[in-house]
């Protein structure tokens, strides 16, 4: 069974980049790909309900957690 990764701030470079590695590499990754507008960290609730809906074996924080005004 495939592990999964959630990737925080996958529309930025780094995000983008490592989804592209992942795919490149065929490995048995189901990616979680998340940004501000898929998943506010800022939202306790949103980020318990995400992981409460699946199981995420790995987190790769790459999206900043920054307060809106």
């Amino acid at each position: 069974m495939a592990k999964t990764i959630l990737i925080t701030g996958a529309n930025g470079q780094l995000g983008t980049e490592l989804q592209l590695l992942l795919k490149e590499r065929e490995l048995d990754y189901e990616v979680l790909a998340t940004d501000v507008d898929t998943l506010d960290l800022t939202d306790a609730g949103a980020v318990d309900r995400c992981f409460d809906e699946r199981t995420i074996d790995f987190v790769v924080k790459i999206g900043r957690a920054s307060c809106r005004e």
